[in-house]
Order: structure tokens, then C-alpha cells, then sequence
């Protein structure tokens, strides 16, 4: 005598966002499994849902020896994060012909200094 089948489970949706919520307000979005996924706070970050560790800058953040004061509160993934730990600036080098370069936000290349 074999036992009755039973059905799957059915799949979780990912949930809508509250109506009280505001577009684009939220540094998270819904993963296909319904759980929510975080979201770099650096508008450039060039991979901003990827991280294996996500930083949340708080008044005890002091890593580097850098001002964090601009960051306070932000979500980062952990490139970002050690970015401005090292650096001081979320801005990104890349190699040039002449060197390593720094991208500014408005697309201008500046030499590092």
C-alpha cells in the first residue's frame, strides 16, 4: 500500500512594498526567493547588490583613520567600504596609459595624487 502524494509547497511571491514606502527610498529589493536583498548605498558602485559582507557606517566607524562622518547611517557593500577605508573616497582608480587614474562622478579622468 503506498502512501497518498502530496503536493509541493507553493512558491513566495516577492512581496510589494508597503504603500507608505516611497519608490526608490528602500537600499533593498526582493530576491527571487521573497527575502530581502541589500543594496550598496554608493549610487557608482559597479557591483551594488554583490557583497559577501554588507557595513553599515555608524559615529563608532573610525576604520582607516578616515572621516566617516559623510557616511553615517549608509548601507556599503565591503568594496566600497574598503575603498574609503583606504582612500578616503568611494571614487574608484583605474589604469591608464599614463597611470592610475581616478574617474570623477561627472566622467572626468584625474591623475591620482
Amino acid at each position: 500500500v503506498s502512501e497518498p502524494a502530496t503536493a509541493p509547497a507553493p512558491l513566495k511571491s516577492a512581496q510589494a512594498p508597503s504603500a507608505g514606502a516611497k519608490a526608490g527610498s528602500n537600499r533593498s529589493r526582493s530576491s527571487l526567493n521573497g527575502k530581502s536583498q541589500s543594496m550598496c548605498s554608493y549610487s557608482n558602485c559597479p557591483l551594488p547588490y554583490q557583497s559577501n559582507k554588507w557595513r553599515t557606517v555608524t559615529a563608532e566607524t573610525g576604520a582607516g583613520g578616515q572621516d566617516w562622518t559623510p557616511l553615517m547611517g549608509k548601507l556599503l557593500c565591503d568594496s566600497c567600504y574598503s575603498t574609503y577605508r583606504k582612500h578616503g573616497t568611494l571614487v574608484r582608480s583605474v589604469r591608464t596609459s599614463e597611470g592610475w587614474s581616478r574617474i570623477d562622478v561627472d566622467g572626468t579622468c584625474r591623475p591620482n595624487t
